[in-house]
C-alpha cells in the first residue's frame, strides 16, 4: 500500500517513488488509532519540516513497501497493537538503512495499550510505565509539565553540522512523559534532573545499526509524544530539540558518542501511589481471616451480659464476709486542705518600702548662683595656662556654645571660634547703638 500523500503536496509524486522521493520523505504512521496525528495535534510539525521534507501518511498497516518510500518513519504514540508481520516489517526497514522515531507518554504501554517494547527490547530500549513529575514548582503549574533547565544533550558529542551551534545545556519542556531503560547497544541521549521524579533517568535514547556503518538504521526513541505536540513545541527549546533530532536521524555521517561515562544515571525505583492507597485505607491493616456463610457466629454475646444472675450471690456474700444488709447510706466528705486556715491580723501588714532614687550629688551653690558669681569662681580656680579652659567654660556659663558650630576637636581652636563670635556680637551691637 503506498502512503497517501498530505494535503499541500501533490499526489503524483508519491504513485512511484523515486530515489530522490525516499531521501526526502518523512512517513507518518496513525494506522493504530494513534494519540496525535499530523492533521490533529501535530500541525506545527508539518509547518516545521514541509519546507525541507516532503511529508507522507499512511492509515494502512505497516508494510516494507509503505516503509521504504520514506527516510524516516515517525511513529506518535499508537494505541493500538503491532502484529508480527509489522514488527518484521520494521526490522527490515531499519537493515535496510530506514530511520525511526518512536515517541510514547505516561503509563507507557500499559496506557496505550501498545506493544511497541516488544520491538523495542531488541535493541536495548524500553518504555516504562511510568510517569515523570516535577517536584517543584518552575514556570508551569502542572506537576507533569516538568521543565528540565540543564538537559544534558545528546547533540554535543554529535557530528551534525547543527552541533556546532548548539550548546551543552538545553532547556525543554517534557510534558506528561514517562522514562526509559537503556542497555547496550543503545545509547542514552538526555536524562531528567534533580528537580523531577524519578531522578537521572533516561528520557531519549537511541541505536545505530553498527552493520551499516553509518548509512542509516537508527532508532530514536522519546518517552513523551506531547513534547512535539502543537501545545508543547514552542515552548523552551523544544522546537531546536525536535530540529537536531530530525537531522541526527536523517544525516547518515551524524554519530552519537557512548554518553553512559558521562551521564550520571540512577537506578531504577519506583514510588507507590499515594493518593489511590488512600483511597482503599484497609490496604495498611493485616488481613483476617475469611469471612463465615453464616455472619451471624461472629457476634460474642459472652462476653458481656446483663442481667439479675449474680443477686443470689451476692446477698450471700453479706452472710460470709459478716456484713450487715442493708440499704447504703451518704458518708459525708471529708476534704483535706492544702493550705492553712485563715486568721483575723492583730498588727498591720509591714510592706518593703522603696529604696531611694540614685541621685547624683550636685552642688546647689554653683548651680544656683548668679553669671557673675560663677565667672568669678571660675576665675579663681584658672591661671594663664587654662586660658582655652576659662574661655569654653566661660561660653558653657553665659550660654554661648549653643549658638556656635564648634569645629574641631582642639580647645585651642574652639577657643579662637568662641572669641571670634564675641567680638562679632560687640562690633554688632556698637553699629547698632547711636552715638
Amino acid at each position: 500500500m503506498v502512503p497517501v500523500p498530505i494535503s499541500g503536496f501533490a499526489p503524483s509524486a508519491v504513485s512511484s517513488p523515486s530515489r530522490s522521493d525516499v531521501s526526502s520523505t518523512i512517513l507518518f504512521d496513525t494506522s493504530k488509532s494513534n494519540q496525535f496525528g499530523v492533521n490533529d495535534g501535530l500541525r506545527s510539525i508539518q509547518r516545521l519540516l514541509k519546507n525541507r521534507w516532503r511529508l507522507a501518511n499512511t492509515k494502512d498497516r505497516l508494510n516494507i513497501e509503505s516503509l521504504s518510500s520514506s527516510r524516516l518513519a515517525i511513529l506518535a504514540g499508537p494505541q493500538e497493537r503491532y502484529n508480527e508481520a509489522e514488527f518484521n516489517a520494521l526490522r527490515q526497514f531499519i537493515d535496510l538503512g530506514g530511520n525511526l522515531l518512536v515517541l510514547l507518554g505516561e503509563g507507557g504501554e500499559q496506557q496505550f495499550n501498545t506493544n511497541i517494547n516488544f520491538l523495542l527490547e531488541e535493541y536495548g530500549i524500553m518504555i516504562n510505565n511510568d510517569a515523570v513529575i516535577s517536584t517543584m514548582y518552575q514556570k508551569y503549574f502542572h506537576p507533569k509539565e516538568c521543565f528540565i533547565e540543564e538537559v544534558q544533550s545528546w547533540m554535543a558529542n554529535s557530528t551534525s553540522p547543527t552541533a556546532e551551534a548548539t550548546t551543552n545545556t538545553t532547556k525543554i519542556v517534557y510534558p506528561y512523559g514517562a522514562t526509559l531503560n537503556v542497555a547496550k547497544p543503545a545509547v542514552v541521549m538526555a536524562t531528567t534532573t534533580t528537580s523531577c521524579l524519578p531522578q537521572q533517568r533516561p528520557i531519549a535514547a537511541t541505536y545505530t545499526n553498527p552493520r551499516l556503518k553509518g548509512n542509516g538504521g537508527k532508532i530514536a526513541v522519546i518517552g513523551s509524544v506531547h513534547i512535539f505536540s502543537d501545545s508543547y513545541i514552542d515552548k523552551e527549546d523544544n522546537k531546536r530539540w525536535l530540529e537536531d533530532l530530525v537531522d541526527y536521524l536523517t544525516d547518515s555521517k551524524a554519530i552519537i558518542a557512548d554518553l553512559d561515562r558521562d551521564l550520571d544515571i540512577a537506578e531504577y525505583a519506583t514510588v507507590p501511589n499515594v493518593m489511590q492507597l488512600s483511597q482503599h485505607p484497609r490496604v495498611c491493616l493485616t488481613e483476617s481471616e475469611e469471612v463465615p456463610q453464616d455472619w451471624t457466629t461472629l457476634f460474642q454475646t459472652k462476653l458481656f451480659n446483663l442481667d439479675t444472675n449474680l443477686v443470689p450471690k451476692i446477698l450471700e456474700s453479706y452472710q460470709q464476709v459478716g456484713v450487715k444488709h442493708e440499704t447504703l447510706k451518704l458518708i459525708p466528705p471529708q476534704f483535706e486542705t492544702p493550705l492553712p486556715g485563715l486568721q483575723v491580723a492583730v498588727f498591720p501588714p509591714l510592706f518593703r518600702t522603696l529604696n531611694a532614687p540614685p541621685l547624683e550629688l550636685y552642688d546647689l551653690d554653683a548651680e544656683f548662683s548668679s553669671e557673675k558669681n560663677r565667672l568669678a569662681q571660675l576665675t579663681n580656680r584658672c591661671n594663664d595656662s587654662d586660658l582655652e579652659y576659662y574661655i569654653i567654660e566661660a561660653a558653657h556659663i553665659l550660654n554661648i556654645i549653643p549658638q556656635l558650630k564648634l569645629v574641631g576637636n582642639n580647645n585651642a581652636e574652639r577657643a579662637k571660634q568662641i572669641l571670634h563670635h564675641v567680638v562679632e556680637r560687640i562690633s554688632q551691637f556698637k553699629k547698632s547703638t547711636p552715638i
